[in-house]
């Protein structure tokens, strides 16, 4: 299930099928949204900053709050703001 959720946000690569009513899905490369994505929460600086505009903005800790917080994180530190 995680593997199908990966592939669906485009992170990963992969063949999915439904195997006896459970899908089974086989990674087979990180894509390069994947690769950004974990360049944006690699260091503990970063998770921890991510982490806390999650919690200072209420949000629930989901992989797209993640995604978004880290997103806007990144496109503060590169407009210098």
């Amino acid at each position: 299930m995680r593997r199908r959720m990966l592939k669906d946000a485009g992170l990963i690569e992969a063949v999915c099928r439904d195997g006896f009513g459970r899908m089974e899905c086989v990674a087979s490369n990180l894509t390069w949204a994947g690769q950004e994505f974990l360049e944006e929460i690699r260091s503990e600086h970063s998770w921890n900053r991510i982490l806390e505009t999650i919690k200072k903005n209420g949000l629930e800790i989901t992989f797209g709050a993640i995604k978004a917080a880290a997103g806007a994180i990144l496109a503060k530190t590169f407009s210098g703001g």
